[in-house]
């Protein structure tokens, strides 16, 4: 009745509230509507962008209690069930118009891309978005499959991991009914799921999911298309994670030659290549074949774009990198100070790539004995990105677990203690009992309690923490072996020599 009465008085401002039921009854937050506009129908549009006659629209709904509007937040309350009679009360006709007008909002809100200067602004969008994103009932379009596209790409990004999974399983479904199993966008879109799968630790699902991409797109596409090649890529990292080193050397170095015969030695994409392969190179013991393409991708990277270029600078940090692992710290810690210096200047202290360059200084610091330096840059690290991430990110966790091995090693053993126990209890809660972040952080927390004497509880969690290696990995992996290494020193200490004997001699 008091929809009606709205109606008959000013049927635009009807039309806005018919549009709100399809928002989050939570909070709809009016910069997100205002932000929208274009995907609003004419009428709309004008009425949301007078500011008069969008406050007297408002007033009124609230006047008829039929929503809460909290000014000092901006945003707008509905019930849920108000929401459900207004859609009842829609023809079938004008709920597919105003599901497809909820999308086109969402399109036109969202920002297509992101950074430090925006995370914030896509975070409060997200409340919004989602909601039509998982509607059963949801106009699954071309556009629809668009928004969730970018959606599930940032929530990737922001360690929303889970939510990320759900929504691009539902976009590849989406893009299989509407374009067909090998539409070049439906191949993205499984390559996009399998890299939030990787991110999971789901390594065998991605797996999976790229082996089909890349089996198709070799069918499809010429021998030598640029998709294919980022998909053959994208595979051998996730063969690397797997610990089948041999299938991603041999990967990446197809992919290698592949570009250097078409695109040349020193195009950008080919230098890539070559700096994954020597990563590879690494991971299998093979130091000096790694260094060696190191240094050659950082001296045409130096010579071609600049030595301040993004990726020169990533070229230099692992470089650095090979030359801590290669135990040349001095040569590494030089390396890491001038790429930190020309990251904070190029791009600002709080920037992804300043951080980690922040982080692996003071890794090569700890590894030199300079544990106040290694501390320092540690918590510097963890502050700005729990500010930036927040404090359950995949990447704070990881620093909370890097300053927590710090303060180890500085003897500050309860504090070290506390921060290993926080960061386990978060990843077991957020990214699985399973995934190889909290198999490492578990096996930490085990050399902790071992440190502290605590040996009944080391015990206990290497056991734990080999068996699930053993399911997920192989037992052959090196974490596997390096797990088992670690249960039988415990063994050993707490007396159990045959145990500690029988682990030793696998």
């Amino acid at each position: 009745m008091s929809f009606n009465e709205i109606r008959k008085s000013n049927s635009t401002a009807a039309h806005l509230f018919q549009l709100l039921a399809f928002f989050n009854p939570y909070g709809i937050l009016i910069e997100f509507l205002k932000s929208g506009t274009k995907g609003m129908d004419n009428d709309l549009e004008r009425l949301v962008f007078d500011e008069f006659k969008f406050t007297e629209a408002l007033s009124s709904f609230e006047v008829f209690s039929l929503i809460k509007w909290d000014k000092q937040n901006n945003n707008i309350m509905i019930h849920r069930l108000v929401q459900a009679v207004v859609k009842d009360e829609i023809s079938e006709m004008d709920l597919m118009t105003f599901r497809a007008m909820t999308v086109d909002i969402c399109d036109q809100a969202f920002p297509e891309a992101w950074n430090n200067d925006n995370r914030g602004l896509c975070r409060r969008y997200i409340s919004q978005v989602m909601g039509p994103l998982v509607d059963r009932d949801a106009s699954e379009t071309v556009k629809f499959a668009e928004v969730m596209y970018r959606v599930g790409g940032f929530l990737r990004d922001d360690g929303k991991i889970v939510d990320s999974a759900h929504i691009l399983v539902r976009l590849r479904k989406v893009y299989l009914m509407i374009l067909g199993a090998e539409h070049p966008d439906t191949l993205t879109s499984m390559n996009n799921l399998a890299l939030t799968y990787w991110a999971q630790g789901r390594t065998a699902e991605a797996v999976a999911l790229q082996e089909e991409v890349l089996e198709k797109q070799r069918r499809i596409l010429r021998a030598e298309h640029p998709d294919m090649l980022r998909s053959m890529n994208n595979l051998a990292i996730t063969y690397s994670d797997q610990g089948r080193m041999a299938e991603a050397a041999a990967l990446h170095e197809e992919v290698l030659d592949k570009q250097r015969r078409i695109l040349g030695a020193e195009h950008p994409d080919t230098l890539r290549s070559m700096n994954n392969l020597a990563i590879t190179y690494s991971d299998r013991g093979s130091m000096a074949e790694a260094a060696a393409l190191h240094e050659e991708v950082l001296e045409k990277q130096g010579r071609i774009p600049g030595t301040e270029y993004p990726d020169t600078l990533r070229s230099m940090n692992n470089l650095a990198i090979m030359y801590r692992d290669q135990g040349r710290m001095e040569e590494g810690a030089a390396l890491q100070k001038e790429v930190l210096e020309k990251r904070r200047r190029i791009l600002g202290v709080d920037h992804p790539d300043t951080l980690r360059s922040m982080n692996n200084l003071a890794i090569t610091s700890s590894d030199q004995g300079r544990m106040a330096v290694a501390a320092a840059l540690h918590e510097e690290v963890l502050e700005k990105q729990w500010q930036i991430l927040g404090a359950e990110h995949p990447n704070t966790l990881r620093s909370m677990n890097n300053l927590a091995i710090t303060y180890s090693d500085q003897d500050r053993m309860a504090e070290a203690a506390a921060l290993h126990e926080e960061v386990l209890e978060k990843q077991r809660r957020i990214l699985g009992a399973e995934h190889p972040d909290t198999l490492r952080s578990k096996n930490n927390l085990v050399i902790m309690y071992s440190d502290q004497g605590r040996m009944a509880e080391a015990a206990a969690l290497h056991e734990a923490e080999l068996e699930k290696r053993r399911q997920i990995l192989g037992a052959d992996y090196p974490d596997t072996l390096a797990s088992m290494k670690n249960l039988a020193n415990t063994y050993s200490y707490r007396g159990r020599t045959a145990e500690a004997a029988a682990l030793q001699e696998c």
